[in-house]
């Protein structure tokens, strides 16, 4: 949810088949999971081959749907019951479940069929952790680490990583997945794991500059240019992060995630007509949706486009009619336009939908304002501040208004029990200006000066109370020095 623009202005489970290449084949996958849906609806018992079998396991877990996996995992293993890769799938799908003792059930049977199958050794490791036997586990790790072949090393160390994270010995887990993804950088299903270690121990350099080696392995790991993305934005390297969330959904345009961080994060930069360029490419890609309708919308307001800023959050409503928040913006949209009783509308509107936003009762107490309507004006700017008593900009614009109606008492009142909730220069600058008007010019500038070194770029607050301040010759003068004294001519 966007925040304070008023009118004023699964875990990782390791599992090898899972994560790679899935770009190419999620939109295989899903076909086949609806054709075979179809056709045990139909009740047709086609035995499928053991890849199909695999890809169906893969899809359902990647919509989290492990129930259905391991069904689909039984009839595997009902007709390739030899083949222990299906074991170690259902494995796989009950440690998901965190049903341990299960999964650990089915790599006994795995190992009675094939011995000496690494993958088995892996898993059941990672099932030891999970059941507090990590000495088992780590003695298995400990074997494993003979070998000497670099994706087996690499698995090992991703294992090793996930027995960190039940720990949550982050760092631990952040150095075995280094060193995995160093000895074989096609891992991708390690990057996940990866990021939450990066993002609990803020190691953001370090972390992309593993995903630029990665990426120079392996150019066409999407994942790898999307986490590099986040890297950035946390780096605050802001124009970096953008292109590499691009590359990311260029090499995958089925990776929605990317197009999202991406076109929210030139929002964030204000770099609105390209948040609006790839929140329309996911919609061409994805279809219709009620946020990205929303984000456009939002996109367009701040721009000032506001008749092509209504037609998306109407777009966006017929999709999402309980989006507060989309009635809020229509509802300014339409004061902007001056059609104050549809605004009006629209606000109540948003807060049927959500009574506690201080920012739309604001909104009213401003409409009102323009109505010529005093008393509602108050009624809502007292309302707003029962919700948000936090929010130093609407107690401003309440004893802006109490100045406006020559109730100089009641406004400085009014600031004074402010400071009792929020802080800010703005708040001083209100009442230096309200003092001014009380004549006590002294306690005015004195109350400004402590204003100016808290916040000095926001001294026209006084001006929005008094305009004459503007041409004071002690206020200029004040203003002046200290510009000077803080070097910021």
């Amino acid at each position: 949810m966007r925040k304070g623009l008023y009118f004023y202005q699964r875990k990782t489970i390791f599992n090898p088949r899972c994560m790679e290449n899935s770009h190419h084949s999620n939109s295989v996958m899903r076909t086949l999971a609806k054709e075979y849906e179809t056709m045990v609806t139909q009740g047709d018992a086609t035995i499928l081959t053991e890849d199909a079998y695999h890809q169906l396991i893969t899809y359902y877990e990647s919509e989290l749907l492990f129930e259905r996996a391991l069904d689909i995992a039984d009839k595997a293993m009902e007709v390739y019951s030899f083949t222990p890769e299906f074991f170690i799938r259902k494995a796989d799908i009950l440690l998901s479940l965190k049903l341990g003792d299960e999964a650990l059930d089915q790599l006994i049977k795995a190992e009675g069929i094939a011995p000496s199958e690494i993958h088995i050794s892996l898993v059941k490791a990672k099932t030891l952790a999970f059941l507090n036997r990590q000495e088992e586990a780590k003695q298995i790790l400990g074997d494993l680490k003979s070998y000497n072949d670099a994706e087996v090393l690499a698995d090992v160390f991703i294992v090793e990583g996930y027995i960190h994270q039940l720990n949550k010995d982050y760092e631990s887990m952040l150095e075995s997945l280094v060193i995995a993804l160093k000895k074989c950088p096609t891992k991708s299903y390690a990057l996940e794991s990866l990021w939450i270690a990066t993002e609990v121990c803020r190691k953001f350099k370090e972390c992309a500059e593993l995903m630029t080696f990665v990426i120079n392995n392996d150019p066409y790991n999407y994942q790898a240019w999307y986490y590099l993305g986040h890297c950035y934005s946390f780096m605050c390297e802001y124009e970096m992060a953008v292109d590499a969330y691009e590359y990311s959904f260029i090499i995958n345009e089925k990776f929605e995630s990317a197009y999202k961080d991406c076109a929210d994060l030139c929002s964030e930069l204000k770099k609105y007509s390209k948040a609006i360029k790839f929140y329309k490419e996911a919609i061409d890609t994805f279809g219709p949706d009620a946020e990205y309708y929303f984000d456009i919308a939002f996109c367009l307001y701040q721009t000032k486009k506001y008749k092509d800023a209504k037609r998306y959050f109407i777009k966006s409503l017929k999709l999402d009619p309980y989006n507060d928040e989309g009635f809020y913006y229509f509802g300014l949209c339409l004061a902007h336009e001056k059609r104050w009783n549809s605004a009006i509308n629209a606000l109540m509107r948003a807060i049927d939908l959500d009574e506690m936003r201080e920012e739309y009762y604001a909104s009213l107490a401003d409409i009102y304002l323009k109505l010529g309507d005093k008393a509602k004006t108050e009624q809502y700017f007292q309302m707003a501040i029962e919700c948000g008593p936090e929010q130093s900009q609407i107690w401003l614009a309440y004893a802006r208004f109490l100045v406006s109606e020559n109730r100089l008492k009641e406004a400085m009142k009014i600031l004074k029990e402010a400071d009792d909730f929020s802080v800010g220069a703005d708040l001083l600058y209100g009442m230096a200006a309200c003092l001014y008007l009380k004549g006590k010019n002294k306690k005015a500038l004195d109350m400004m000066a402590e204003a100016l070194l808290e916040d000095f770029n926001s001294y026209k607050i006084m001006f929005d109370f008094v305009p004459t301040l503007q041409k004071d010759p002690e206020v200029k003068s004040m203003i002046a020095y200290y510009r000077s004294e803080l070097n910021l001519l």
